[in-house]
């Protein structure tokens, strides 16, 4: 068995410096730095334990950085993430095969892990059990968005999102103009944005927003307008709903001069002009090793 292990940088390595000199200055207090140093600390070893295992059960690795070159992904079994579901998100960009699982460990009980299956403390169980192919998994829905740039009639399919995607004004506090058509129904709104997403990112920020919750194997998705304004005198019909692109589509005709569509939070953008137009679509499947319950 061969697999891809894919790793967080973590927030020490990226920021430790400028947090350490504004410690020293007495701009920050010490307790921020100290709570990257036990975060840093964690994962590292969270890491090193789990390249340990792998070896001890003759499993062949590679090792890669997360946001760093991908290798062609057909020599490998699955894809073993460390981190939190900040990591699984990421690698789930940069896999199209619905067979080829993704297996999240949660580096340090200081990062999210919904998307994990286990943590520091369950290595052993865990690669035991991929070994044996004896962990659970389950299969999870994905979206798509296809754009068509009306300026030079280009269009452009995204990654798939395991989460979601925000569609917004380029600048947070502006009203993000557009006309939102679900199924036969088009309305023009005003608001701060819309979300859409899957399953499994019904209980993230959709679900802050006013959303509903669903379980992560629902096959449907669910958009939620942000802030909308809704006069009396126009009362708005459409805030939220969920839909099958294969039933009832949903797409987006963007009236903001700049706006954007977010995929998994900061996991990437594509930037939006006036009368750009966004098709949500169904993306490929992914395998999620579950938690052992």
């Amino acid at each position: 068995m061969k697999v891809l292990v894919v790793s967080k940088t973590s927030n020490l390595d990226l920021f430790g410096q400028e947090v350490r000199d504004q410690v020293t200055r007495g701009t920050m207090p010490r307790d921020r730095l100290e709570r990257l140093e036990k975060a840093h600390n964690d994962h590292y070893q969270t890491r090193d334990n789990l390249l340990a295992t792998l070896r001890k059960h003759g499993i062949e690795y590679t090792l890669i950085g997360r946001g760093r070159f991908w290798p062609e992904l057909e020599p490998y079994q699955a894809i073993l993430t460390v981190g939190g579901d900040g990591t699984v998100l990421e690698a789930s960009h940069h896999v199209m095969q619905t067979q080829l699982p993704i297996v999240g460990i949660r580096s340090s009980h200081l990062s999210v892990g919904r998307l994990c299956c286990g943590d520091a403390s369950q290595l052993e169980r865990i690669v035991s059990q991929l070994v044996a192919h004896t962990l659970p998994w389950v299969q999870v829905e994905r979206l798509a968005a296809e754009i068509l740039f009306v300026r030079h009639g280009g269009i452009q399919r995204t990654e798939p999102v395991l989460n979601d995607f925000l569609y917004t004004h380029i600048n947070p506090a502006a009203t993000t103009r557009y006309r939102l058509q679900w199924g036969d129904q088009k309305e023009d709104q005003l608001s701060s944005g819309i979300w859409i997403s899957t399953g499994v990112g019904s209980t993230a920020a959709i679900y802050t927003a006013g959303g509903e919750a669903s379980s992560l194997q629902d096959s449907r998705f669910q958009f939620y307008v942000r802030e909308l304004f809704s006069p009396p005198s126009r009362p708005c019909r459409l805030q939220t709903a969920w839909f099958t692109p294969e039933e009832t589509s949903l797409s987006i005709e963007n009236y903001s001069e700049r706006a954007i569509l977010a995929f998994d939070g900061q996991h990437g953008k594509v930037e939006l002009r006036y009368g750009d137009r966004i098709q949500f679509l169904r993306g490929p499947s992914l395998t999620l090793a579950l938690p052992d319950t």
